[in-house]
């Protein structure tokens, strides 16, 4: 059939595998590259069907393919070949580039079939793949400490100024130092229960705040008013842990809390997102920070997302806004 002896000794000086195989499969032509790759020799492979090459559970969709190709016939370049698992003659499987041409001679349609062993290719790839998990996951592990270094910041923080809160009640107003230390109990139960979690719902943070706003009235007496939005527990978003509350904490720590002068705290629904804002009354003297407030709260979102809160201020009014999800990130 193909008798032309130049023809011949080109192809079988290929660095790639060839074979040829008429419309039924039949292999009708094989170089040594591929008699090398598969571990055949010649007469072992000449009138076989292609599927010889081809593990046993794939032979069948192989044939289904094979026929479409016949119907179809275009040229795959060597590149965009299909990535197949190839059988050698000892059982053996390797992965596989597949790039596929149609010849005709005296009017038979003949498909060539060159062949890339690609292991070497796959286990770079593999290797890569696995050092993009492992570094996804070293990445993950030092998000997840510096979070853990964080909560825990806020988890003692809260405590310390609730028990400041108790240590003053209980001389002066006994029955309300009980009332508050049920209510500490309460409220610090979610702390630690939120401890460990990335996202809570709107639903639940809202709740724990109107406790902790409980625990504020008892200290502060009616020194400021705090307005949710009504229907804010029914939007289903997802919030950082104590976000809310430690914003509030904040507000009570930077502004004066007189009778004449009540303080005005609002917390709502804003693009996606909550605002707390409060009107200024500014203390006489203020108060050393310890860091933890604010910036602790701005730290964990760029941890976690890539929105963070936004904050502006004016001579009268001073707002926070920080993101919501609609699902956990």
């Amino acid at each position: 059939m193909f008798n032309a002896l130049f023809f011949k000794n080109i192809v079988d000086l290929s660095s790639e595998a060839i074979i040829i195989s008429d419309v039924n499969g039949v292999i009708v032509y094989v170089n040594q590259k591929a008699l090398q790759l598969f571990r055949y020799e010649k007469e072992e492979l000449l009138g076989k069907k292609i599927e010889v090459l081809i593990p046993r559970d794939s032979q069948d969709e192989h044939v289904k393919l094979r026929a479409e190709y016949v119907k179809n016939a275009t040229n795959r370049p060597h590149g965009l070949g299909l990535d197949v698992y190839a059988l050698r003659n000892d059982q053996t499987t390797f992965p596989t580039e597949v790039s596929l041409a149609n010849i005709t001679d005296n009017g038979k349609m003949y498909t060539v079939s060159i062949i890339s062993n690609i292991s070497k290719r796959k286990e770079k790839e593999q290797r890569i793949q696995d050092f993009i998990i492992e570094q996804q996951e070293v990445k993950k592990a030092h998000i997840k400490a510096q979070l853990e270094v964080l909560k825990n910041q806020i988890s003692p923080h809260y405590l310390f100024n609730c028990l400041s809160i108790l240590y003053t009640l209980i001389d002066t107003q006994p029955e309300k130092a009980q009332v508050f230390t049920k209510k500490i109990l309460e409220t610090y139960g979610y702390v630690l229960e939120t401890k460990n979690k990335k996202w809570v719902t709107l639903d639940s943070e809202i709740s724990f705040l109107k406790n902790y706003i409980y625990l504020q009235h008892i200290r502060f007496g009616d020194k400021f008013d705090l307005s949710i939005q009504e229907g804010l527990q029914d939007e289903e978003w997802y919030i950082l842990p104590l976000s809310i509350q430690g914003l509030i904490e904040n507000v009570f720590k930077h502004n004066s809390l007189s009778f004449s002068k009540k303080l005005k705290v609002s917390v709502c629904l804003k693009d996606e997102g909550v605002v707390v804002s409060n009107t200024i009354t500014q203390k006489r003297y203020e108060e050393k920070s310890n860091g933890i407030g604010l910036k602790n709260l701005v730290d964990q979102y760029r941890l976690i997302s890539s929105k963070t809160p936004k904050i502006s201020a004016d001579e009268n009014k001073f707002e926070v806004w920080i993101p919501l999800f609609k699902n956990k990130v």
